[in-house]
């Protein structure tokens, strides 16, 4: 018997999904309505699941948030994403989920990924982010904007695909480094103008950053303004989605480029931020 552990907080979708397995060979043994309910449940149970199937949007505690509990409390559980946010797939294979299915799906589809987890030839399960992280891309702290720039034109000119996330008005960033037809994303509280993002809102510079690097293999990302984020946030919360973006970028096995005045923060704060980062030298 291989059985299943589902976490959904549609009940529809929990039926949905136990009409589709229970015929193919597979048994139901727990349900949770969201990521809170689905830790007690699995420290409850004296038999582990085989294969949870996760769901990411839920309330008290998102998939993510529950995934990478839960494989810190047992790093053999087999998780299966399934969401309507493909951006998330990054984030969820950065933690070592099994695989990702995204909703909609077809039914064959669904049942060839469950049936894969369990075919170590044709599926192996991924090491944890540590494994990732040793085969993955690369981040860069500059402390001089005109050599991070330099560089980041020439991976452009070399054929890498190139996005430009800066303090500095767009079009004026454009054309002093010779960025023609590069996007270029404006930290502002604009929100309104095309192009822009409000330095409060972390998450979605995350998405954008992550979204970006799903789409455009080897792309080179270059984020300036990162002194500013941190005054319009807490260090703390802002290096939480430096961390964020780091491990998508060794995931994506893409490159970021951050530039920063390093004299703005404190010796503890450069410390911190220079160990998440490696200071670029030439």
């Amino acid at each position: 018997m291989t059985s299943i552990f589902l976490v959904d907080d549609e009940p529809e979708i929990m039926e949905l999904y136990s009409a589709i397995l229970e015929p193919e060979g597979f048994t139901v043994i727990a349900e949770a309505s969201n990521g809170l309910e689905a830790l007690e449940k699995y420290d409850a149970l004296s038999q582990k699941p085989d294969l949870i199937i996760l769901d990411e949007r839920m309330p008290f505690k998102s998939g993510l948030e529950a995934a990478r509990e839960l494989l810190a409390r047992d790093r053999e559980a087999r998780i299966l994403f399934v969401s309507a946010d493909p951006m998330v797939k990054i984030y969820a294979r950065t933690l070592g989920v099994l695989g990702f299915i995204e909703k909609p799906f077809e039914k064959q589809k669904f049942v060839g990924m469950v049936k894969s987890v369990f075919e170590p030839l044709e599926m192996e399960k991924p090491t944890p982010t540590s494994g990732v992280k040793a085969n993955g891309g690369k981040s860069f702290l500059f402390e001089n904007e005109e050599e991070a720039f330099s560089l980041f034109q020439a991976r452009i000119s070399a054929g890498a695909a190139g996005l430009c996330i800066t303090r500095q008005f767009s079009e004026n960033v454009r054309s002093r480094y010779g960025l023609a037809g590069v996007p270029c994303v404006w930290l502002s509280q604009i929100e309104r103008m095309d192009n822009t993002i409000d330095p409060s809102n972390l998450g979605r510079l995350v998405l954008t950053i992550s979204s970006f690097m799903s789409e455009n293999q080897g792309s080179v990302v270059l984020l300036e303004g990162l002194e500013y984020l941190m005054i319009q946030n807490t260090f703390e919360r802002t290096m939480k989605h430096i961390h964020q973006i780091n491990d998508i970028v060794m995931a994506a096995k893409t490159t970021l480029f951050v530039v920063v005045n390093l004299g703005s923060f404190e010796e503890s704060q450069r410390a911190i931020l220079s160990s998440e980062i490696k200071p670029f030298k030439a």
